[in-house]
């Protein structure tokens, strides 16, 4: 959208934990940022969403030693 806002971020900042749990499982990126340089967690105050996004980056961090970040990384 005009904000910049991934599906994930909007999800998350109407409280839709159903359809974040499915983006997240889809393979949302959790550390994409919007335009105002805001995570999807960051819209929220639902600690169920900000809990599910923080436990979908640990446990992609966790499966191969990388982090989104790393696959990011534009620099090799």
């Amino acid at each position: 959208n005009k904000m910049g806002d991934s599906a994930l971020h909007v999800a998350a900042n109407h409280g839709h934990l159903e359809l974040v749990t499915m983006l997240l499982a889809s393979g949302a990126d959790t550390t994409l940022r919007n335009n105002e340089n805001l995570l999807a967690e960051e819209l929220t105050t639902d600690i169920a969403i900000k809990n599910a996004i923080q436990m979908s980056r640990r446990n992609c961090e966790r499966n191969d030693g990388y982090s989104v970040e790393d696959y990011n990384d534009d620099s090799d």
